[in-house]
């Protein structure tokens, strides 16, 4: 993201100076807030007994009203309801939820039906050849060779469209090409 122009701030178990793939790694204590600078807050931490609930209303309270959350991590890193409620009260603009406490989500999850939320279903980019697939975007990506609009975001099938087309009044589709372009947005 950093090759994007994008400020990458994350936070860690300990505090490490500027790193140079994520930019400066600020200790656990100032979690919220680091929240309260970002445009998008993606979550990929395993989860311990130390991070189990690590999102809470606290740090959903903490985030810009216009923040976008990702979860990349773990379900039982969020507390669900804290969340739903977040999304729910405008308090976030969206989210884009690849994990959940109970898996697959039940269809009677109100996740489903939030206009401001894309759910993938954890093993989303999960394919034959994704492996092979993967390893040759990110080497195109990481040769630094190519502008920001040559990068790849890899292929959606077209059919499965209309069900992502939704992200805070912007199509999937457009909100990656966003992120690609580094117009999503100055913070992660």
């Amino acid at each position: 993201l950093k090759r994007m122009d994008f400020v990458v701030t994350g936070v860690g178990r300990s505090a490490r100076g500027a790193d140079p793939d994520f930019g400066d790694i600020h200790g656990v204590s100032d979690l919220n807030s680091c929240l309260s600078q970002a445009d998008y807050v993606v979550l990929i931490t395993p989860l311990t007994p130390e991070t189990h609930g690590l999102f809470g209303a606290e740090q959903f309270s903490a985030m810009k009203s216009s923040a976008r959350f990702i979860n990349l991590g773990r379900g039982e890193l969020v507390d669900e309801d804290a969340l739903l409620e977040a999304l729910q009260g405008g308090q976030i603009a969206g989210a884009g939820l690849d994990v959940f406490c109970t898996e697959p989500l039940p269809p009677e999850s109100p996740f489903w039906d939030l206009d401001n939320v894309i759910v993938s279903p954890h093993i989303s980019g999960d394919y034959q050849g994704h492996q092979e697939a993967m390893a040759e975007i990110f080497l195109k990506n990481s040769s630094g060779s190519g502008t920001a609009a040559s990068y790849s975001i890899g292929s959606i099938n077209p059919s499965a469209l209309p069900r992502f087309e939704r992200y805070g009044g912007v199509g999937f589709v457009e909100f990656s090409e966003l992120l690609i372009n580094g117009r999503g947005g100055s913070e992660v």
